[in-house]
């Protein structure tokens, strides 16, 4: 169960990091200043990136900013495309804007150092508290343990807002074991930043474009189905199937245990 603690003695926590250094430097500007619009969909690499993948597909127009955090050092890509050209630069950490629509995308495409995990966490969620979001909606893939017979292709869990769908959530006790889904769900409760959080079954990604043996393809077309029926966005998936995951000896998995309560 995920215990509410105040917000220093939160950073206290974690050891206190200077959360000021963090540069953002725009690829391709349309205004000053980072922002993010009022609908953000998030997707980082999980145990199969399918988040991150189902985002890169988007078809519509979109700007590109990149956030370049300091103090992760050098940040490889974990995925790249395989067969197709991509139409949008590809970086470690990046934010889309829809040219047209009121979404931005975030897209985390790098492992993140489970000492690390907050920075990035922490950042994310100030900049949704001083873009004044009005959602947060956070694409994951995790391992499930849960007495079931079968598992639900997709499950949500929210905070500080409504449910989106009818699909089930997560029991309170589920267990993740996700250092950077596990402080950005605290950072969202202490900030009160309304979120979804869609969370589809998956395992540990093959290194190879998604397929159905490690669930990932599942879950993209599972991602994409939630968001068609949501909002306008269209996404290539040629594009997504075509992004091969690259596994990295810096990947992180473990974190504090605990859930949605």
């Amino acid at each position: 169960m995920l215990k509410k603690i105040g917000r220093r003695a939160f950073y206290r926590s974690i050891r206190n990091e200077d959360f000021t250094k963090t540069k953002f430097s725009q690829i391709v500007p349309d205004r000053e200043g980072l922002y993010l619009k009022k609908k953000v969909f998030l997707g980082y690499t999980d145990i199969s990136a399918a988040g991150s993948r189902a985002l890169l597909g988007i078809s519509v127009k979109t700007i590109s900013c990149d956030l370049d955090i300091p103090e992760l050092g050098t940040s490889e890509l974990i995925c790249h495309p395989s067969t197709v050209t991509m139409d949008i630069p590809l970086l470690p950490i990046q934010i889309m804007h829809c040219k047209y629509e009121e979404f931005s995308l975030i897209v985390i495409n790098t492992s993140l150092p489970q000492s690390k995990c907050h920075l990035v966490a922490d950042k994310i969620v100030n900049l949704c508290s001083e873009s004044e979001i009005e959602r947060l909606v956070v694409l994951t893939t995790i391992k499930l343990r849960i007495p079931e017979k079968k598992l639900a292709p997709l499950y949500e869990n929210t905070f500080n807002t409504r449910a989106l769908t009818t699909s089930p959530s997560l029991p309170d006790d589920t267990k993740v074991h996700d250092a950077f889904l596990n402080v950005l769900i605290q950072m969202v409760q202490l900030q009160g930043i309304p979120c979804n959080m869609m969370i589809a079954p998956g395992h540990g990604a093959f290194s190879s474009v998604p397929t159905v043996d490690d669930n990932s393809l599942q879950a993209i077309r599972a991602f994409h189905q939630f968001i068609g029926g949501w909002t306008r966005l269209k996404f290539d998936e040629k594009v997504c199937l075509s992004l091969e995951f690259g596994r990295s000896k810096k990947i992180r998995r473990a974190g504090t245990l605990f859930m949605f309560s």
